[in-house]
């Protein structure tokens, strides 16, 4: 269940409680063909972006030395600098409440302040919220401006103003970044860098220079251990129990998972469980390996002949029912469906930014 795979290497990097555990989930994802490049940026939004700016930089080198090389040691890389970095929680919490329906808790009446006059009227609750600190008002008030405008446009109006407030920033460098973006999460990175702006950290400086750090020898075996275990022409049924390091958090239930729609999980799992990895890129390549496809009214995998389907199960069949209880047990964590507030409270100090409605389950 991908969502489950997300959630997790999410919780471990915001815990920081095992750089081991966060490297597991990342490697998970990353050796099951999924592109784990959308979900760093993803995080680094989230997360990240609002107080350490210059990770963005570090990342995207990462992410370029990757596409040239392949070498999967890069991504070890940006997930020991994420895991050092303390999160935040402001822009992911915000991002949360537009997804829940939120919407502004204050109208700005009465005469407008002199310079607000320097914009087009469309911007001017934006900006006045912006001004306030009323950083709720600004993502909804954002929200409503980019549809009949565009963000480009509204960068460029957030860097006037910002300029004005502080004549310090490059605007040059600052517009030069915008425009030389590769992944584009406009909306993400537009609420991010209001996020930072309105952040009490020195002179809010997008030159302040940053260091980052090498995982250790002894992190890079594990890496390579996991990098062994996943090429290895080993039968899936025994290599299994010594890729399943790990248990899923049942903490991550505040999030909205794929089994919550599942009338029985462990049954679906047991009896289904060839049909459920078909989401993943690497499990259909091994289907399509042995010409498989999917018979999706009931749940499983069918071959053109007895050749191809015992050649797909001598392989990868994981004999789940004989795997010893303990790796079973990992695999099927009973994980009930919790409030959003749950794993908010067991992973951030301090109050959210915003509160989301009671029943509310994170999307990601």
């Amino acid at each position: 269940m991908t969502q489950s795979v997300l959630a997790s290497p999410i919780t471990s990097l915001m815990k920081r409680e095992s750089i081991s555990e966060s490297y597991y989930w990342a490697y998970e994802l990353y050796y099951s063909g999924i592109d784990i490049f959308p979900l760093f940026w993803k995080i680094y939004f989230d997360f990240y972006g609002a107080h350490h700016p210059k990770l963005e930089g570090y990342i995207k080198g990462k992410e370029n030395t990757w596409k040239s090389d392949k070498n999967m040691k890069h991504i070890a890389y940006i997930v020991r600098n994420m895991f050092r970095l303390e999160p935040t929680s402001k822009v992911f919490i915000l991002r949360q409440f537009l997804a829940a329906g939120g919407m502004p808790d204050r109208i700005y009446r009465g005469r407008r302040p002199a310079w607000l006059h320097e914009y087009d009227k469309p911007y001017h609750n934006l900006l006045l919220s912006i001004n306030k600190g009323h950083l709720r008002n600004a993502v909804c008030n954002m929200k409503t401006v980019i549809e009949s405008t565009s963000s480009d446009e509204i960068h460029s109006i957030l860097m006037k103003y910002y300029y004005s407030r502080d004549d310090s920033i490059d605007i040059t460098k600052a517009e030069t970044h915008w425009k030389t973006r590769v992944h584009r999460y406009d909306f993400h990175r537009l609420t991010t860098l209001i996020v930072h702006m309105a952040t009490a950290i020195p002179k809010k400086n997008f030159n302040v220079r940053s260091l980052y750090i090498a995982p250790t020898e002894t992190d890079m075996e594990a890496v390579r251990w996991i990098e062994d275990e996943s090429i290895s022409e080993e039968r899936a049924y025994k290599t299994f129990r010594k890729k399943r390091l790990y248990r899923v958090r049942p903490i991550i239930g505040s999030f909205l998972l794929t089994r919550f729609s599942l009338k029985d999980f462990k049954q679906e799992t047991f009896w289904h469980w060839e049909y459920y990895t078909m989401g993943c890129p690497l499990w259909k390549e091994r289907l399509d390996r042995f010409s498989g496809t999917m018979d999706h009214e009931n749940k499983k995998i069918v071959f053109p002949d007895e050749d191809n389907e015992d050649g797909f199960y001598e392989k990868y069949g994981f004999d789940f029912d004989e795997q010893p209880k303990d790796i079973q047990d990992m695999s099927l964590v009973d994980i009930g469906k919790t409030d959003w507030n749950a794993w908010y409270d067991s992973t951030f100090d301090g109050a959210p930014i915003v509160d989301l409605p009671t029943g509310f389950s994170y999307l990601y």
